[in-house]
């Protein structure tokens, strides 16, 4: 017994020493040195202040920006969380705003190479996507190419792997991604930049832009990535929960789409669209309203024919003015630019011949259509122009995998780790809608091959007579900075909504 009570102490002294050595030894995994208050506004100490967040309340309602096209990327994930204490929102509730502490970064000082290459590779992307969109219908057809890209940037931001190399290879993100984000942050705060007011008060300039990001209320994410969309998107995560209230979730995601719209773009994400698998939906919704800078005069509207493509005609209203338009013609097309009163925004109007519709559809790029602006000499036009509203929406799924997108979409292949540390989240859809307006005041529009033949056009005395009456492409472009803001066609003016 006495030899018990000599060994028992030392053996226990023996096991106290080795577990003193092993917690020495021991390295705390970063995934467990985090640690996230109950208390929403509180920063714990631990986190570095360049990568902090905060859970702040949701914003008191003011009056809702208008915006037109929105682009929703819902992000499901296949599995149950594994939660990795990273940025907790646990403690947050259902309508909450987790947001980076960083402020948006001021645009200047982006060097004019980056924005030059972000731009022209953004617009080669609008043209390269555009056909595999419209071939299928034969409609009328309208999409944001910008809002779009601001949508998959945000969702790029968080690729990892081949799902980003995939991406930056459709998308032509050729820059750093730091140079990237710079890029489209600066082009954005250009755009969001434009001059307001108008003298026609129906039709103030807006141009307004918005981001949101939708995500699950019990998961958690990378203060990195939060930085991302705080620094270059000005965004942050607005909380839901897809898990027990996808309905209720889904008509929160729409009816800020809604008011950010005026009510242009309703029932955005369908029945159906948001379920328990749903973890997070990113949104972009851009609406442009200017008026014409030369206007038609209400009067001068009346039916006239509209020829179709392959045969056929329509009676529509059309209209009519007269002023000098930047314009050019030749054997195979027309081209007009319609400048806007309030900014630096245009339609761009390509008209082809009629017989020659689609074959030209078919090779249209972004090089030629850039190589047909320098082209356009402003000379004394007599211009008939329709007009025209509808509506489109549509699944880009499809036409992203053509482009050579397929791990994002793929539940056992994406990795979108840089969200939120795992590789549970997919993309399950991208949906867009697109609204455009055409009437004798201006544009209302929202979402988000011309054969370059250098003919000149001498200025004459004699008003030159254009007819705008048959199938034309249309694009309305920042001149600044040759930003693609809409793209569409038109086939058929008396057709007022397209699905």
């Amino acid at each position: 017994m006495k030899i018990f009570q000599i060994f028992i102490p030392l053996i226990v002294v023996s096991l106290f020493l080795v577990a003193c050595q092993s917690a020495k030894n021991y390295v705390i995994p970063t995934s467990e040195k985090v640690k996230i208050t109950q208390t929403m506004t509180t920063i714990p100490e631990q986190l570095p202040s360049s990568t902090s967040s905060v859970v702040v309340p949701s914003p008191v309602k003011t009056s809702p920006l208008i915006n037109m096209t929105s682009t929703p990327v819902v992000l499901l994930t296949p599995l149950p969380s594994s939660m990795i204490p990273i940025l907790d929102a646990h403690s947050a509730e259902v309508g909450a705003l987790i947001q980076s502490k960083n402020k948006r970064v001021n645009s200047t000082g982006v060097p004019e190479t980056d924005i030059k290459e972000y731009m022209t590779n953004s617009n080669y992307f609008a043209y390269d996507l555009l056909f595999p969109l419209i071939q299928p219908n034969g409609k009328n057809f309208i999409y944001s190419p910008y809002s779009l890209t601001m949508v998959m940037g945000m969702t790029y931001a968080g690729a990892r792997g081949d799902t980003a190399l995939q991406m930056a290879d459709a998308m032509r993100f050729t820059l750093p991604p730091d140079r990237l984000y710079a890029a489209i942050n600066s082009v954005d705060q250009e755009l969001m930049g434009l001059p307001h007011g108008s003298d026609n008060e129906s039709y103030n300039v807006h141009l307004n832009i918005a981001n949101s990001l939708w995500g699950q209320v019990n998961r958690t994410y990378l203060p990195e990535y939060l930085d991302i969309l705080s620094k270059y998107y000005g965004t942050g995560i607005n909380l839901e929960d897809f898990t027990n209230k996808p309905e209720e979730s889904r008509m929160a995601i729409n009816d800020w789409v809604s008011k950010k719209t005026e009510e242009k773009i309703t029932n955005l994400i369908p029945s159906g669209g948001i379920n328990s698998l749903t973890k997070l939906v990113l949104v972009n919704a851009v609406y442009f309203n200017d008026a014409w800078q030369h206007p038609f005069a209400k009067e001068d509207t009346k039916d006239e024919y509209f020829y179709m493509v392959p045969n056929g005609q329509v009676q529509t209203p059309m209209m009519h003015t007269s002023a000098k338009f930047g314009y050019i013609s030749n054997k195979i097309y027309q081209a007009i630019s319609l400048p806007y009163k309030n900014c630096d925004l245009s339609m761009i109007i390509i008209m082809p011949v009629v017989e020659q519709f689609d074959e030209f559809e078919k090779t249209l790029n972004a090089k030629n259509i850039e190589d047909i602006i320098p082209l356009l000499q402003e000379q004394p036009i007599d211009l008939t122009f329709p007009k025209f509203k509808f509506e489109t929406n549509f699944s880009l799924v499809e036409p992203l995998v053509k482009l050579g997108i397929l791990n994002a979409f793929a539940p056992l292949s994406a990795n979108f780790s840089g969200i939120d540390g795992t590789r549970e989240i997919f993309i399950g859809n991208i949906i867009q809608k697109a609204y455009i307006s055409v009437d004798e005041y201006g544009t209302e529009a929202a979402a988000a091959t011309a054969a370059t033949m250098k003919t000149t056009a001498l200025e004459t005395d004699s008003p030159i007579i254009v007819k705008i009456d048959h199938p034309f492409i249309f694009a309305i472009r920042d001149q600044q900075t040759g930003t693609v803001l809409f793209i569409g066609r038109l086939l058929n003016p008396v057709l007022g909504k397209e699905k």
